[in-house]
């Protein structure tokens, strides 16, 4: 398949402040344009982070661990580039990014089959560090592995101190606190809404959490399989406590409007920005997750297929550029 990377604008515009059932708006396609393609079938582009100085970040999943970075992907010359090709034991695919410290990130790297199936034990965290704006290529080396885990997928970094990950396991529904500056790994959280549910009718091999993001107090999280966003309340040290009060909520329950959920970002304003993989399609959240609308795309159709991540942009020209990546069949990759 061939993998393309989109941006939809503008999101400013998207009033989404009153209460509603779920439901799909005719009205509010988004506009959007292909950034930037790769050639090469099949290929898998998985996630995605927007650097300081307006430059992407793409890591890949198939068929080889590559990060890619575009460059002003706002003009109308942007490529794909690759600018670290990872060699190392078991190490086959790229999933999650984040960044920690300003330009520096880590990413996620293990091996994975290909029904999706993550191989316990080869899962590592990786450091890729850009010393200023103006460098190019990172200079990249492993931190850690975590061989407790099955799937490693999302990330994101605590607010409060950067150096602390948040890391989703999504085929043993865990959630990992990772040290950057120990090393270290320890399992924060095994509850029942993190599990996979393989016998749920849109699911595979089972995905679990999916995408986690920290906003507030709160962490964030998807389940692919239960089609929900869930939260639940995180302390400034990047733990999760374990007593009544920090039962998990039910967000958004988004099954009237897509049989899986992937990835997912917020924007200024607190709207959650959802992608739906195979669903075809781009779901907002509104602030408290009282709205819920289907914003571009349709189940079916190809003109915005398989969204897996989801990032704002960072500069003036695109802070309200949403970028993320399509994946049109294969018959269609000459058009």
């Amino acid at each position: 398949m061939l993998m393309r990377l989109t941006f939809l604008l503008p999101l400013a515009s998207l009033g989404l402040g009153t209460a509603s059932p779920p439901h799909s708006d005719p009205t509010l396609p988004l506009p959007a344009r292909t950034v930037a393609q790769l050639s090469t079938v099949p290929t898998w582009l998985e996630n995605i982070a927007a650097r300081p100085n307006g430059d992407l970040l793409v890591t890949q999943l198939t068929p080889s661990p590559v990060l890619y970075t575009i460059r002003s992907p706002s003009s109308r010359n942007a490529a794909l580039e690759c600018i670290y090709q990872f060699h190392a034991d078991n190490v086959t695919d790229l999933l999650g990014i984040t960044e920690t410290t300003p330009d520096t990130y880590i990413i996620i790297a293990g091996n994975v089959t290909a029904n999706a199936t993550g191989y316990a034990g080869t899962f590592s965290v990786w450091q890729a560090n850009f010393a200023s704006s103006t460098v190019s290529i990172p200079t990249v080396h492993k931190l850690a592995n975590i061989p407790q885990a099955k799937l490693l997928n999302g990330a994101t970094a605590l607010p409060s101190d950067p150096s602390i990950v948040i890391i989703a396991d999504s085929q043993y529904g865990l959630l990992f606190r990772f040290d950057t500056k120990s090393g270290t790994s320890k399992i924060i959280a095994d509850r029942p809404e993190l599990k996979a549910h393989p016998q749920q009718p849109n699911a595979t091999v089972g995905f679990g959490v999916n995408g986690v993001k920290i906003r507030g107090r709160w962490l964030y999280f998807s389940n692919s399989d239960l089609v929900a966003i869930y939260r639940v309340p995180i302390t400034s040290t990047g733990y999760i406590s374990q007593n009544s009060k920090a039962a998990v909520e039910l967000y958004a329950n988004l099954k009237a409007v897509a049989d899986f959920v992937d990835d997912f970002t917020f924007g200024a304003d607190g709207t959650l920005w959802a992608v739906t993989n195979s669903g075809n399609t781009l779901i907002a959240i509104s602030a408290g997750g009282k709205k819920i609308e289907i914003v571009a795309g349709e189940k079916g159709l190809l003109t915005l297929a398989g969204g897996t991540a989801a990032a704002f942009g960072r500069t003036e020209r695109d802070r309200e550029v949403l970028y993320r990546f399509l994946e049109p069949k294969e018959e269609q990759a000459s058009s």
